[in-house]
């Protein structure tokens, strides 16, 4: 019916199903850049949880793979942070911590990585500014495509992957990295939500990161004291000092 958006992935658009006129969530993929499409289906089928966008079906037409997905009516995080030009009330934040910790806690028991965290990946139940709606508001976690299923006895991976403002310490130095990655960009997600800005940006890549190793950015101000602790200490430069999702929940 019409494209949603366009990301390194692909391109997402709003499709009708005939028989009954539901609308989906369609991601049509390009298969040479999909070195793992013979999984992704296996991956994407076999998450349940009501804070990840559920995966329909895929098929291949046109030399893309499709996939097959929930549509959010809300859209992303990202959108509706913008169209509001404020930060989220703290009651939206920690529900946006809540239900992101719950979708990576389903997917890290499973032992696999997201590795794209971001407010572009969180989406919208209803919209955000809708009547009545926040208190219902659920936040889904999308886009797993990119996610990684470790191997049996490690803990970490390995490929360098992810949004550059997103990008923990371990990743930027290219270093095995593993769920404190995940955890690492929520504390960018929460920041950005109470902030509209990530904690560290460059003019270049280089000098992002070298910012992101120094790790200093302005503190967050305005939130209750344990939130903003929350957030502290999801963006430790330590890997060890981040909180798992199962320590947050």
């Amino acid at each position: 019916l019409r494209e949603l958006g366009r990301g390194a992935w692909g391109t997402v658009y709003v499709a009708r199903r005939q028989q009954d006129g539901q609308l989906y969530a369609v991601k049509a993929v390009e298969l040479q850049g999909l070195s793992r499409r013979d999984q992704l289906a296996a991956v994407l089928s076999s998450l349940d949880s009501p804070h990840i966008v559920k995966y329909y079906d895929s098929y291949l037409h046109g030399g893309q793979l499709h996939i097959v997905q929930e549509l959010c009516g809300g859209g992303s995080l990202h959108a509706a942070i913008r169209r509001a030009r404020r930060p989220l009330p703290e009651d939206a934040i920690w529900r946006v911590l809540l239900h992101t910790a719950l979708a990576l806690h389903h997917m890290h028991s499973r032992r696999m990585l997201h590795r794209d965290v971001k407010t572009m990946n969180i989406f919208l139940s209803t919209p955000l500014d809708q009547q009545g709606g926040q208190q219902q508001q659920r936040f889904k976690l999308g886009d797993v495509g990119v996610s990684k299923v470790l191997e049996e006895g490690r803990s970490h991976a390995s490929t360098l992957i992810g949004t550059p403002y997103y990008l923990s310490p371990e990743l930027a130095q290219e270093l095995p990295y593993g769920p404190p990655s995940d955890m690492w960009a929520l504390g960018v997600v929460l920041y950005e939500c109470a902030t509209l800005r990530q904690p560290f940006d460059g003019r270049s890549q280089a000098s992002l990161i070298m910012k992101i190793l120094r790790g200093r950015y302005e503190p967050v101000v305005g939130l209750s004291a344990d939130l903003t602790a929350i957030i502290h200490r999801l963006l430790s430069q330590a890997a060890a000092r981040r909180p798992s999702a199962d320590t947050l929940l």
